[in-house]
């Protein structure tokens, strides 16, 4: 598997299913299977967990477990080619472009700075982010990506 892929690979199983990065898995299914089996998460802590609570709390039956393992596979397939590609123009644009990678470098050692040992990022970081990249992005038509003060509207 090309570079790329098998990093966003190990990013979606990371964020989305949450396992740690490692070796692709052998059986998606024998994953899946083994996440479904554990329900001490909390519904929103995981992709896998909330899919089982779905239905859970207003006593409607919840989705089977081919429902719960299709909407993974399709969530995993659908992020898989677009995070990539995503990387790879990133990557090709700091390259390209040396001052966009030093002004991002210098922007997360900043922000690095102000964190504490193992303190993860927090909305209001990502939103600096955001504000000191361009500038005119807020204003652009063509900026797909936005942020909104209420993370929870997502």
């Amino acid at each position: 598997m090309p570079l790329m892929k098998n990093l966003t690979f190990n990013v979606i199983c990371t964020l989305i299913f949450g396992i740690e990065q490692g070796p692709r898995r052998d059986a998606l299914v024998d994953l899946f299977q083994c996440l479904l089996e554990k329900h001490g998460a909390s519904p929103y802590q995981d992709l896998i967990t909330c899919l089982i609570s779905i239905g859970k709390d207003d006593d409607a039956s919840g989705l089977s477990d081919e429902e719960i393992v299709g909407n993974a596979i399709f969530i995993m397939l659908a992020g898989h080619d677009t995070s990539s590609v995503l990387l790879t123009f990133l990557i090709k644009l700091f390259a390209d472009d040396p001052s966009v990678c030093a002004a991002v470098v210098q922007e997360q050692e900043e922000i690095a700075k102000s964190k504490a040992l193992g303190e993860v990022l927090t909305w209001d970081d990502l939103v600096k982010m955001m504000e000191s990249s361009d500038g005119d992005s807020k204003d652009d038509p063509s900026c797909v990506l936005f942020l909104q003060e209420d993370p929870q509207r997502y």
